[in-house]
């Protein structure tokens, strides 16, 4: 699949816990996607359910802990979310008003905000439901609902356009507005 590759420390990472949580990592088989006309006929993806990246933003994280906390829950962690790029110097939820992330090699197309499923609920570490998941998935459905809905919504789904490329953390992005002008930068 063309486009940003992990960088060296994630590869290393990878390699030496034997597991990638969070990454863009290559794998061999890539399938195409049953949401083709929202992300591009010629997108595909390995192992990933909607998109090949998925875009969160730290803001976002902050805004439900805290509406976790003047619940009486406890925080949880961005890796209940299963991003592989995470961003941050937005104001929360405004990844879903973006079109798009750029660089010189290319940009992330932002094509829709991800509709979050029953697995946040699950403890990355144990694999099992626990109360912070479900107090987690319930706020973010009042918080940050599909429109005319109930169902939650956090980060957004991409797909990148350009040269083939390392990704790294602490690089700079440009934000873009619907409108393709630039918004501000955001490492």
């Amino acid at each position: 699949m063309p486009g940003p590759r992990p960088h060296a420390g994630c590869r290393r990472w990878c390699s030496r816990n034997g597991r990638c949580v969070s990454c863009a990592c290559a794998v061999d088989s890539a399938v195409a996607l049953a949401r083709a006309p929202l992300l591009g006929e010629a997108t595909t993806t390995a192992f990933a359910d909607a998109a090949p990246f998925l875009v969160v933003n730290i803001a976002s994280l902050q805004a439900l802990n805290a509406g976790l906390a003047q619940r009486g829950q406890p925080a949880v962690g961005i890796e209940r979310f299963r991003p592989n790029i995470v961003v941050d110097g937005l104001d929360a939820f405004r990844e879903h008003a973006l079109s798009g992330l750029q660089r010189d090699e290319g940009s992330f197309r932002l094509c829709y905000p991800c509709e979050r499923c029953a697995v946040i609920t699950v403890d990355p570490a144990l694999g099992v439901r626990d109360e912070p998941g479900r107090a987690a998935f319930a706020t973010l459905a009042m918080m940050n609902p599909l429109p005319g809905t109930a169902k939650p919504l956090f980060g957004i789904n991409a797909t990148w356009q350009g040269e083939d490329t390392s990704l790294g953390v602490g690089d700079v992005f440009v934000a873009r507005e619907s409108t393709q002008e630039p918004r501000e930068e955001i490492p």
